[in-house]
Order: structure tokens, then sequence, then C-alpha cells
């Protein structure tokens, strides 16, 4: 069911690359047979399948345009997009509330520097109602905090709906560096492996 939705909803080059196999099917079919109304039929389709896709935006999606915004802006060592992005209820745990948590992570970006993010994988795997729930898997290039090198790592983020937009919730970091036992004032004392 995920692979229709990426496909149905949210790749737009797979949706065209098959609407169009579909479509060149069509011709050679009218061609040969001299009945065109299968290929009305698909251009209708067609049509109408690309019209719903840029319509409707999938959790997926709004959780990924969100940390696009954050990615950019961690890059730059601001927090801006990431102080738009937590609802005022966020608590990632360990006595970080909404407030602790982003004096954190400006903590952080005052003693390292991302070089480079790239975002691996970005998985729905919880969903209900007014929430969902994402895994995001990252490789990133970090300078700074004792250590320099790429580094692996995975966080849980949860979402979701205040009026009016899509927040998060909360952010657990599910591993780091190789590290599967991990915890934000862990991180503290885990700085990322070297890797040349």
């Amino acid at each position: 069911m995920a692979w229709l939705t990426w496909l149905l909803l949210e790749s737009r080059p797979a949706l065209l690359v098959l609407v169009t196999l579909a479509l060149f099917a069509l011709l050679i079919y009218w061609r040969r047979t001299g009945r065109g109304r299968p290929l009305w039929v698909g251009l209708a389709l067609a049509g109408g399948l690309v019209v719903i896709q840029e319509l409707v935006v999938t959790r997926r999606e709004h959780a990924g345009r969100m940390l696009h915004a954050i990615e950019q802006d961690l890059l730059a060592s601001r927090t801006t997009a990431l102080e738009a992005a937590l609802a005022d209820d966020f608590d990632a745990g360990e006595d970080l509330d909404r407030a602790a948590f982003l004096a954190y992570v400006r903590a952080h970006l005052e003693v390292i520097h991302i070089r480079w993010l790239d975002r691996l994988r970005l998985r729905v795997v919880a969903s209900a109602g007014g929430e969902f729930v994402v895994l995001a898997s990252y490789h990133a290039d970090v300078t700074g905090f004792l250590a320099t090198g790429a580094v692996i790592s995975e966080w849980r983020l949860h979402f979701a709906w205040r009026e009016p937009r899509w927040q998060i919730t909360r952010i657990q970091p599910v591993h780091f560096a190789g590290e599967t036992r991990v915890s934000w004032r862990g991180l503290d004392r885990a700085p990322p492996r070297q890797d040349r």
C-alpha cells in the first residue's frame, strides 16, 4: 500500500512514466483496432490522476517539507524553521520542553557545524486521526564537538495537527553514529566517530 501511495500521490516522475506507458499502449491499441474510446478514457483518467496528485499532500510529504526547511536551517546554524515547526506542547523528554529543547539545539550549533546533510529515508510508521509518526534517517558530515566525520543517524518525530497546520510534538534519537541506546543527554557524551 505504501508503494501505491508513493506512486499515485507522491512521485510525479513515477506517475508520469506510468501514465505515458499506459497512454502509449492505448494509442497502439487504437491504431490497430480503430477503437479510440479507451484512449479518451485513459486521457481523462491520466489528467485526473495528475490533478489529484497536485491537490493531495500526504502526511509523509508534510513531514518532508517541514524537515527540508529545518535541514536547510541547520546547515546555516539557524533554528528558525525548527522553532516554527515545534508545537507549544512539544516535549522531547529528559526535561526538554520546547524552550529547553531550542536552547539545547542552539547551544550545540555554537560548537558544531554540519557541513552537509542527506536525508536517506523518511517513512511513516504510525498514523491515526490528527497524529502521525515518522522515522527519518540521515547521513551528515559534522565538524567540531571533539571529532569530525560522517555520521549516520535516525530520528523518530511525532507530528500532530495544531490549527492551522501540522507541528512536531516530540523528537527522539533512535540511533546515532552506531549507538542504538541514545538519549539527548547521551548525545552530549557521545560525539560522532571520526570517519575519513
